[in-house]
């Protein structure tokens, strides 16, 4: 019984490896950034200031290469600020 749980653990690790290098590699075929070197053991906020800090992706996101990443982002005026602040996307 071990032994098939065993065997059952090693086969999904197997797929969950093979999906995540084909993944990767539709991402990269795309030009979107992907740190590889991020492990699972790590904790949210140590991958979060990795993810920022990052050379390859701080350029992404200060470029922001996509049209429509570059049309969403917009300068508030100081009189638009309360309202964004109290909004649901700020929280």
């Amino acid at each position: 019984m071990l032994a098939k749980h065993e065997e059952t653990i090693r086969n999904q690790i197997e797929a969950d490896t093979t999906f995540l290098e084909e993944f990767v590699a539709e991402l990269k075929e795309k030009g979107i950034p992907v740190i590889p070197e991020l492990k699972s053991d790590t904790s949210a906020e140590f991958v979060f200031i990795k993810m920022t800090n990052d050379a390859r992706l701080k350029q992404h996101f200060q470029m922001r290469p996509d049209l429509i990443e570059r049309q969403q982002a917009q300068r508030l005026n100081l009189t638009e600020l309360p309202f964004y602040e109290q909004s649901y996307t700020y929280q």
